[in-house]
Formats: C-alpha cells, sequence, structure tokens
C-alpha cells in the first residue's frame, strides 16, 4: 500500500511539473476581422504575458486577391470576399490564423446588365428581368429599377449582342458611389475621360461620361487572345475609341476615382 502511495505521489510531481515547463499558447490579436478594401490591420502576437515579434513569424494569405499580409503581419484589403491570415514561427511549431472579411462599404448599387455578348436578343430577354420599353431591330431598352438609374440598353450587331449599357442618374453622388462599387470588387484604373473597370476575363466596362448618352457604364467583350485576363496596362487600348466622351462641368469622374483610391495610397 505504501508502494502504491508513492507511485501516485511522485506522478503527480511528474505531471505538476511537465503542466508548468508548457509553454502558454500563441495568440493572434484578431482571429476574426472585418476590414473594407482600402483599409489595414497590424496583427500582434502574445504568448502568456510577452508581446512577440510578429516579423519573426512568417505570413501568408489564402487569397491575394481579396488581401495581402507583409512580413510584419500588416493586412491590406484589396477587393471583399474572404482570406484566411496565417502566421507560423521559423521552427514550425506555432502557427496561428485569422478568417479575414473584406466588407464593402456599398452592399448594392444596380443590377449588372446581361453580358452573354455574341448571344441573341433572345437570349438577353430571357435573362433580363427588368420592364421592356422599346425594342427594335438592333437594341433593347429596359426601365430602370431604382433611382441611381435612368435605364437598361442592349445593342446588337448581325443580331449577336455587341455592348451593355446603364444608364446612370446624372449625378456626382451616383458617379461616386458607382466608383467606390466597383473599385471594391474588381481591378479599376483611371482613363482619359473614364474610369476602366476588369469585370472578368470576359468583359470590360467604362464608367464614362458618353457624348449622347451620358453618364453610363458601358460593358464590352474583353477581346483577349487565349481567353487570359486582361493586362493592366491593355485595358485603356481595349476600350479606346469604343464611346464618344462626353463633356460636363457637374460630374467629375477623376475627383470620383481619386477620392475611392487616395486611402489605398
Amino acid at each position: 500500500m505504501k508502494h502504491l502511495f508513492l507511485i501516485v505521489s511522485l506522478l503527480w510531481v511528474f505531471t505538476s511539473c511537465s503542466k508548468k515547463d508548457e509553454a502558454p499558447a500563441v495568440v493572434i490579436n484578431q482571429p476574426q476581422l472585418q476590414v473594407h478594401f482600402d483599409e489595414e490591420h497590424q496583427f500582434a502576437l502574445t504568448q502568456g504575458n510577452n508581446t512577440l515579434d510578429a516579423s519573426q513569424y512568417k505570413w501568408t494569405s489564402s487569397n491575394e486577391t481579396v488581401g495581402t499580409v507583409d512580413a510584419a503581419g500588416k493586412f491590406s484589403g484589396n477587393r471583399i470576399g474572404e482570406t484566411t491570415i496565417t502566421g507560423t514561427s521559423a521552427d514550425g511549431k506555432n502557427r496561428v490564423e485569422s478568417k479575414v472579411t473584406v466588407i464593402p462599404y456599398v452592399a448594392s448599387f444596380v443590377k449588372e446588365p446581361v453580358l452573354d455578348f455574341g448571344n441573341s436578343k433572345a437570349t438577353v430577354k430571357s435573362k433580363e428581368t427588368r420592364t421592356l420599353v422599346n425594342e427594335n431591330d438592333n437594341s433593347l431598352e429596359y426601365q430602370a429599377e431604382n433611382t441611381k438609374l435612368r435605364g437598361v440598353g442592349y445593342i446588337f450587331q448581325n443580331a449577336a449582342l455587341i455592348g451593355s449599357v446603364l444608364f446612370l442618374t446624372q449625378t456626382n453622388e451616383v458617379a461616386q458611389e458607382a466608383a467606390r462599387y466597383y473599385a471594391e470588387r474588381y481591378y479599376t484604373e483611371m482613363g482619359d475621360n473614364e474610369i476602366l473597370v476588369e469585370i472578368s476575363d470576359k468583359v470590360i466596362m467604362g464608367l464614362v461620361i458618353d457624348e449622347e448618352w451620358g453618364l453610363c457604364c458601358i460593358y464590352l467583350p474583353a477581346n483577349t487572345s487565349g481567353g487570359g485576363r486582361v493586362a493592366a496596362k491593355d485595358l485603356k487600348q481595349a476600350f479606346k475609341g469604343q464611346y464618344k466622351p462626353g463633356k460636363t462641368n457637374s460630374i467629375q469622374l477623376k475627383q470620383a476615382f481619386a477620392a475611392v483610391r487616395s486611402r489605398k495610397q
């Protein structure tokens, strides 16, 4: 019995010492994080009462389109969406994660038009849910669904869709909202008199002031060889000559673009 008591006592002492010797877990300051596309966050690490140097960890982002993280653990938003930020110690023994969601400033703007370029008028009509107000051989026009729009148009050539247009309400407020809505979702850049947007590898869009149509979004095929993504340097050339630029003293697209992008500089 005495031997059994001695064995139990020794096991308790050994277990207690082992627990005291174990290092506390490394903790990241924000295991769940929400930011906007133009915001940053510096991750911080602690171990017990000690603050660790985040630059001693290797940092990665599972989706760099959504956001990136630098060598010091600073996260920078890029597009709305989700990504997982991981920090790993040099010896690989400690690993921390943060689930980051880049949230929008503009939750909704207007419904995108049908973008099935090359398809027939019947295909567009079957997919467009707004009310048809005008139709002729080369175009369709639909009623606006909210006060930010004046209408929606589709242009056809040889019975195939070649362009889709959102006719926006012509105010600076709508122009600024549109600029922010697209910038937090897609790659954008400023052209000569238009904000250019890479919607996908197949579609480009220009937020423009057209001579005939006023403030509008003109969607066109990307015309990339081999189906690759539109290179940033090719956006301006791809859109050049596709619309008639107009002039207005009341709507300032360059200022709208600058206001949206200034915090990302």
